[in-house]
């Protein structure tokens, strides 16, 4: 909860979309994510507790967000950006 309030109170980008994704058939599970049709863009965000390669992990990310659809917005190709978040991050 504290990642997506921080998240929320200063975000990269304008949105009609936020919250987690949890798409278990597609075997897509990401933290909390925000789109826009307006920008025609993703940015998706994954928490992770221990040492991780982060830029691995931006990969796998990218590569989840890009397999998503919307009901609500129409995207075509988005451009897609992510953050990997450590829980030493917390206070940053």
């Amino acid at each position: 909860m504290v990642f997506r309030e921080k998240i929320l109170s200063r975000p990269p980008m304008e949105f009609e979309v936020a919250g987690p994704v949890f798409k278990s058939r597609a075997s897509i599970e990401i933290y909390f994510l925000l789109a826009s049709q307006k920008e025609n863009r993703i940015h998706a965000y994954e928490i992770k507790r221990g040492k991780v390669n982060r830029d691995v992990e931006l990969n796998r990310l990218i590569g989840k967000a890009a397999r998503l659809t919307f009901k609500s917005i129409k995207l075509h190709n988005p451009q897609i950006t992510g953050e990997v978040l450590h829980l030493d991050d917390i206070g940053s």
